[in-house]
């Protein structure tokens, strides 16, 4: 309603100034408007918005974010993840932290609970075999090698579902997701032409910039 009838909230999002775009466009807007309650802005993975290239000058989202952190509505909270990268966390000085890694014991404990009730969810059981000894050493090996990302637990368990990882090699999977993706692109694609197809279609997603339809892939 604001967007229909304010043209100085409309010219402030046109803005080629991403500052003046969030500031007045979007956050001095949302003063104006009453809420009940707390709501939440989650943005995931802010590291991945950074490049080694970017200088101080330069408008990313974290500096964007953080720079306009202050001007956010009392009723109006930004949830940010991120690794530990050296040119995000700085932005954020005063920020409330919450640490989650495999140091913490909760957060072993709930990616755990994650892979025991995903197990049963994808029907893994079967592929465990009949015995619960079986089912509970395939479930502690995922968890023990996860320790505490939830990206690894999911990444095992889908490979699992579809076949491409067996649940007695468990225990030779490397610890680092990155390490994880490589392995299972390998075992994918073990000769460098059985990546052409796929190299194709992706290489024309990242060139659109914008969603394709499926004809069009």
């Amino acid at each position: 309603q604001r967007l229909r009838r304010s043209e100085e909230l409309v010219a402030a999002l046109k803005s080629n100034d991403p500052v003046t775009m969030l500031s007045q466009g979007v956050l001095a807007a949302l003063h104006a408007i009453p809420m009940e309650g707390t709501h939440y802005i989650l943005v995931d993975a802010l590291d991945e918005a950074v490049d080694r290239t970017d200088g101080d000058s330069q408008v990313t989202i974290p500096r964007l974010l953080a720079q306009a952190s202050e001007e956010f509505p009392p009723w109006l909270k930004l949830v940010v993840t991120t690794r530990r990268d050296g040119r995000v966390l700085p932005l954020f000085q005063h920020a409330e932290r919450c640490f989650l890694g495999g140091a913490v014991a909760e957060q072993r404990d709930d990616v755990r609970a994650y892979v025991e009730r995903r197990f049963a969810e994808l029907g893994l059981d079967a592929q465990a075999g009949a015995a619960a000894a079986d089912r509970g050493q395939a479930i502690a090996s995922i968890a023990e090698r996860a320790a505490g990302n939830f990206q690894y637990a999911d990444a095992v368990l889908a490979e699992v579902r579809g076949g491409g990882q067996h649940l007695g090699e468990l225990d030779h999977l490397p610890r680092e997701l990155g390490s994880l993706y490589y392995r299972f692109a390998e075992k994918r694609f073990p000769e460098r032409g059985d990546f052409h197809h796929a190299r194709t279609v992706l290489s024309v997603l990242l060139a659109a910039r914008e969603p394709l339809t499926r004809s069009q892939l």
